[in-house]
């Protein structure tokens, strides 16, 4: 298995546009949720499919990337000044309650710890603010053979569970699309979930009091 940065840095020349039904699920999913005024963070961002289609939606669009050749990539094709380099469990260095919605597609799969993920967006996002991402369902049959085509490690989520969870730690679940993957149709790949903050830590809160301008000169 190849390590995720290794995987991204070698996939970063080659990556394609993303197209197919899933990424139109996807593209819906912006326009309905996404508003002019909105301050968009895109965890996770990859080459900029979807952070050039965000920018052309709302007020401004983030993009965040722990792998530095895929964010060299997204900002060729996205432009600007608008990218940060670093870890998207750990949004302690945007500040508090900045930002209108999270969007991170085909990115929480890679990651080992999704929940500190969540909680680290909770308290970033405005009241009533949205993640939207998506999560591989664990029960797939297609779980084993995901393993062996890409050769990096994916991890899976019981959803319900994951739902559940949500729900105990402030999040209201909206929405949820199940998809499918084109090569067998009709099967529960991937759950596609729309977010609600409903409410904030505090001990969180105090501890970052003193970061919440640090990233003034982006938002």
């Amino acid at each position: 298995m190849k390590s995720t940065q290794d995987y991204f840095t070698a996939l970063a020349p080659k990556s394609a546009h993303a197209a197919g039904e899933v990424f139109e699920l996807k593209k819906d999913l912006l326009n309905r949720y996404l508003r002019p005024e909105d301050v968009v963070l895109e965890a996770g961002c990859g080459n900029g499919d979807f952070l050039k289609i965000i920018q052309s939606k709302v007020k401004q669009g983030i993009g965040m990337d722990e792998n530095k050749a895929m964010l060299d990539d997204a900002k060729k094709r996205c432009g600007g000044d608008d990218f940060i380099l670093g870890d998207i469990t750990d949004l302690s260095q945007i500040p508090l309650r900045g930002i209108d919605a999270i969007v991170s597609y085909s990115t929480l799969y890679y990651l080992q710890d999704r929940k500190k993920f969540f909680l680290s967006a909770r308290h970033i996002l405005k009241p009533g603010g949205l993640i939207i991402c998506d999560v591989l369902n664990a029960y797939s049959v297609l779980r084993p053979y995901v393993q062996l085509r890409f050769r990096v490690t994916q991890y899976f989520n019981d959803v319900p569970k994951l739902k559940r969870w949500l729900e105990r730690n402030g999040f209201e679940v909206l929405e949820e699309f199940k998809a499918d993957m084109s090569k067998l149709k009709g099967h529960w790949f991937r759950s596609i979930l729309v977010l609600k903050v409903t409410r904030k830590g505090g001990e969180y809160d105090r501890k970052r009091g003193d970061k919440q301008n640090r990233l003034n000169k982006v938002l």
